[in-house]
């Protein structure tokens, strides 16, 4: 498994914008052969927000197809959103674990016979 790894600053006032940018770019990624997962999280101070985003694919290859129009489109309303200087890096996955989470079972209501 492979990820692509952003670092970015968001200009403070645009989170919300980033945050938005973000989701549409999971939107897109979800259609594509091989996509796994994605992890957007902010740290740093409120006036300096900092934010990682993991993106997590069967195989390289599948990573590197889905950079297509629409995908460096969102991915540059997003960029809109923040400070010159974003770092990517394309990165191997050693070890990983998703948790899946569990199905609730349903219930059943009776009903009594009158």
């Amino acid at each position: 498994m492979y990820a692509r790894v952003w670092k970015f600053n968001i200009f403070p006032e645009r989170v919300e914008q980033y945050a938005a940018g973000c989701r549409a770019v999971l939107a897109l990624n979800r259609k594509r052969a091989g996509f796994r997962g994605l992890v957007v999280s902010r740290g740093g101070p409120r006036d300096a927000p900092e934010s990682t985003v993991v993106s997590v694919w069967d195989s390289l290859e599948n990573l590197r197809a889905s950079e297509s129009d629409a995908f460096q489109k969102a991915v540059a309303r997003v960029m809109a959103c923040c400070k010159s200087g974003a770092v990517l890096r394309e990165e191997e996955i050693l070890v990983w674990e998703f948790a899946v989470p569990k199905k609730k079972k349903k219930v059943h209501a009776r009903r009594r016979a009158s």
